[in-house]
């Protein structure tokens, strides 16, 4: 789609008789929302199904910000070739090996797409990719409080991602400071810290990836097949699941199963109770009784293109625990 620098773009986005849902992502053009509402959430891609049709307006200007480098190495082992995405398989007319090449591509930040886009496309001359051994920088720029902010890798888009190469950042308010419980610090790379910001109220944000399709392993290192667990009496005589419904779930890549807890006590009202099995290993969000104000940045990310862009921005609403 040919246009010109600056001028405002509309879209009109229609679905057949598509069976399954699939994502429109425009790279670097983010838009509202809702067309006709300014304060709705920006967005860079929208999740379409059967007989749906969405209108676009790409008209979001420059603004001043800040500048973010980016330095992506490639720890990848040259002589130890990357395992196919082998669960669930998929049927492929034309299977391909796995690229042990590493990108990152962010969503919603500026940057010039030749050079920092992390994707290697049409003519472009600049090698947007890192070999094992190497390593790029991007250059991005910020130009609002975007909230949470989805980076992936384009280098293999069929197999990193489902084995958790795929980051977030989150742009905070102008201003805003870290603090690792009362102390400022500057390592504001966590999964939790407590921002504060000039106009804003203190609060505690935490980031949460809610994502499947990924390829996890159990502490044994194992491969875990949740749905093609050894099943007896009339769970066995149930159908075969999907393709789509047999990869695994996780938050910020981990997850416990509900199976190895009934495993060790066969009593589903206890099924949640630390006291009986402990702290699971899926994230546990803590926050300060009466004096913290909890804010989530989701990140929503699906294999199966099932409404995987509707929690991209930040939560605007906070909750105060009490």
């Amino acid at each position: 789609m040919e246009t010109y620098p600056g001028e405002p773009i509309r879209i009109r986005l229609l679905d057949g008789a598509h069976e399954e849902q699939h994502v429109l992502n425009i790279t670097g053009m983010p838009w509202r929302k809702e067309i006709a509402d300014i304060k709705s959430p920006l967005v860079q891609s929208q999740t379409i199904g059967i007989s749906e049709a969405f209108n676009i307006q790409i008209s979001e200007p420059y603004a001043a910000g800040d500048w973010i480098e980016v330095t992506l190495h490639n720890l990848f082992d040259p002589k130890k070739p990357i395992k196919y995405h082998d669960y669930p398989s998929v049927p492929l007319a034309f299977p391909h090996e796995p690229s042990n090449r590493v990108s990152l591509s962010p969503q919603f930040l500026k940057y010039d797409p030749v050079c920092s886009s992390g994707i290697n496309v049409g003519y472009n001359t600049s090698e947007q990719t890192a070999a094992p051994g190497e390593c790029i920088k991007y250059l991005w720029h910020a130009d609002r409080e975007y909230g949470t902010i989805l980076l992936n890798s384009f280098g293999d888009l069929r197999n990193h991602r489902y084995h958790g190469l795929f980051e977030a950042i989150i742009i905070e308010p102008t201003g805003a400071l870290y603090y690792n419980g009362i102390r400022q610090t500057d390592e504001n790379y966590n999964e939790n810290a407590v921002i504060t910001a000039p106009g804003t109220e203190t609060f505690r944000e935490f980031v949460l990836f809610a994502h499947n399709g990924i390829r996890l392993l159990d502490k044994n290192n194992r491969l875990i097949k949740t749905t093609e667990q050894d099943l007896t009496g009339e769970e066995a005589s149930h159908e075969a699941p999907d393709h789509e419904d047999t990869d695994e779930k996780g938050y910020n890549y981990r997850s416990e199963r509900f199976l190895n807890r009934l495993k060790q006590i066969p009593a589903i009202s206890k099924i949640f109770d630390s006291k009986v099995h402990g702290d699971p290993a899926t994230p546990l969000l803590k926050a300060t009784p009466h004096n913290d104000c909890v804010q989530i940045a989701p990140s929503d990310f699906s294999s199966a293109c099932i409404n995987p862009t509707q929690k991209y921005w930040r939560i605007s609403r906070r909750i105060c625990a009490r």
